[in-house]
């Protein structure tokens, strides 16, 4: 929003810069100064410029539209004043731990899922054992215990075994193999989730020290055609230079500076996505 009001700025203030050259160019035609195709060309600059204005209040809109809505309220009621783009983007402290991803849903559902893999193998396992009481009132063995051992040897014979409950054919042996299995799959997705963590925030990283540098390199840009634009300005006022020249380096002018302003949008935006890769924020 904040860009797009920024841009909207330019782009009006442009309107009004063609529109002065375009006056100036009338009284020159007037004199006999300049042709009929000056006029014709200062004015299609301005009505195209108009239109590009036009587009970026509609882009507005849209955006205050989708704003209304995220706070509940309905579109035609809700209005959010323009202001000055003035924030400073904030500074990452180095040394952020990677334990603040735990703060991530994916990454934490993964994790919940890893442990909750864990304790089926758990529970998978703990069907080997016989279906024994360990205790007795007033913290005294069970006698299950000693009737367990006490069993003749005549009840440990292949058939007495295989009708016991842990003797079951494999199905208790199946069911440790599967609980490992998923556990084994839920320890895939848990790393694989980590890495696309990392990936997220190696992203945004990079896109923050490119665009610093990007910005660096269009901000030199715009200085000079801001620049050239005012050398052609003199100069066509004083008729060293023609028309297409001065509309030249106006088009350039404000091509330059609207790409800055992207750029000055996209280090927002990617600061925003560092946020949400890093599950919050980079305060641990």
């Amino acid at each position: 929003m904040r860009a797009t009001d920024a841009e909207r700025a330019l782009v009006r203030g442009t309107v009004t810069t063609y529109f002065e050259a375009l006056k100036l160019t009338e009284r020159r035609f007037g004199a006999g100064d300049v042709a009929e195709l000056d006029v014709t060309r200062a004015r299609t600059e301005v009505a195209a410029t108009e239109s590009e204005a036009l587009a970026l209040d509609r882009r507005r809109a849209e955006l205050e539209h989708a704003l209304a809505v995220l706070v509940g309220e309905p579109a035609s009621t809700f209005q959010l004043r323009e202001s000055a783009w003035d924030t400073s983007l904030p500074i990452i402290r180095a040394g952020v731990p990677g334990t603040v991803l735990a703060r991530r849903p994916d990454v934490s559902a993964a994790q919940l899922s890893l442990l909750a893999a864990q304790q089926r193998v758990g529970v998978a396992k703990a069907a080997w054992f016989p279906n024994v009481t360990l205790t007795a009132t007033g913290g005294q063995a069970s006698t299950d215990i000693s009737d367990l051992f006490k069993w003749s040897a005549r009840a440990w014979t292949v058939g007495a075994l295989l009708a016991m409950p842990i003797f079951d054919g494999g199905r208790r042996q199946a069911g440790v193999d599967n609980a490992s299995a998923e556990m084994d799959a839920a320890l895939a997705r848990y790393r694989e989730q980590l890495l696309v963590a990392f990936r997220d925030v190696e992203d945004q990283l990079s896109a923050l020290h490119l665009l610093a540098e990007q910005a660096e390199a269009q901000g030199r840009a715009v200085t000079a055609a801001s620049r050239s634009t005012a050398l052609s300005n003199t100069r066509y006022r004083n008729g060293l230079v023609s028309q297409l020249e001065l509309l030249d380096a106006q088009r350039s002018e404000l091509r330059n500076r609207r790409q800055a302003l992207s750029v000055r949008s996209a280090q927002y935006q990617a600061t925003v996505g560092l946020v949400r890769a890093l599950g919050g924020g980079w305060d641990a």
